[in-house]
């Protein structure tokens, strides 16, 4: 019973934790994860297009001025086919490193959220980086990623490109993703204190909406850097610090925030979908 209290106080991160009298299986955890993340990506994926034309810009691609519904879907294939192995290498692992902080004496739900989130994020990156070279070249155009089929061609003829900027993605998707379920988890705990626990189902939508803008705006600068890397529009081997300054002096601090228009709009809409979807699927789950 003790340890069920403890699992519940894990910041609601999915809400129904917050309630559950038993933890919820990995594999429901998996399910859900997979559930909200291709929700998201179907649905939001043009703003991530738009993010990326917005962030190439000035670093050697232009926008593409004319997109058409085709051209603003493309990458989505390779997204939601590489969807499912990243949602069971991040929440597989979530699980379990949850697991086994939430055991240890004196460590509080905060913390057990943020390191698990942390690890996962470093587990997911084998499968997150190829899967965000292969979009981001497919968004960008670049010759050889057009399709799906000549995406997948080029990785075998080059599989080491595929891991392009694979420390510059743990750079932003470890603070991201720590901090996404852990402003998730406090904002909706807020939310529902000073609601006194009305309408607590319905308040994963707006938290996870405030979530996605936050965490969107705090990693910006290292996506820019991140998109440029993955398709070859800024150099590979310089310090995160330094090409981030360099970014600066170029383009002026603006630079660092191209594109945070529409990926503030895009993460507010996916933190409302993912955290909706993911809380449902465990709500529901049998046993």
């Amino acid at each position: 019973a003790a340890m069920a209290r403890r699992w519940a106080l894990l910041l609601a991160v999915p809400g129904a934790l917050a309630h559950a009298p038993v933890r919820p299986p990995m594999v429901a955890e998996i399910v859900a994860g997979f559930a909200g993340g291709a929700a998201k990506t179907s649905l939001f994926f043009p703003l991530d297009t738009m993010t990326t034309d917005a962030e190439l810009a000035h670093a050697g691609y232009a926008p593409a001025a004319r997109r058409t519904l085709r051209t603003v879907y493309r990458g989505l294939g390779l997204s939601l086919a590489c969807s499912l192995p990243y949602a069971a290498a991040f929440h597989s692992v979530n699980w379990l490193v949850a697991g086994r902080l939430c055991a240890l004496p004196g460590l509080s739900g905060d913390a057990v959220t943020l390191l698990s989130a942390s690890a996962a994020s470093v587990a997911a990156a084998v499968v997150g980086v190829p899967m965000e070279v292969l979009k981001h070249r497919a968004q960008a155009g670049v010759d050889g990623f057009g399709t799906f089929a000549l995406a997948v061609a080029s990785a075998r003829r080059r599989p080491g490109q595929l891991f392009t900027g694979f420390r510059t993605t743990l750079a932003r998707n470890v603070p991201y993703n720590a901090l996404h379920f852990w402003a998730f988890g406090w904002l909706r705990r807020m939310v529902v204190a000073a609601l006194r626990g009305r309408c607590a189902a319905q308040a994963g939508l707006p938290c996870g909406a405030l979530a996605g803008v936050l965490v969107s705006v705090a990693t910006q600068p290292v996506d820019v850097l991140n998109t440029r890397r993955q398709v070859g529009a800024a150099a590979q081997g310089e310090p995160l610090l330094a090409a981030l300054r360099n970014v600066s002096s170029s383009e002026g601090v603006a630079g660092l925030f191209r594109g945070w228009r529409p990926r503030c709009v895009h993460y507010a809409a996916s933190g409302a979908v993912f955290f909706g979807v993911y809380n449902a699927v465990l709500e529901r789950w049998p046993g």
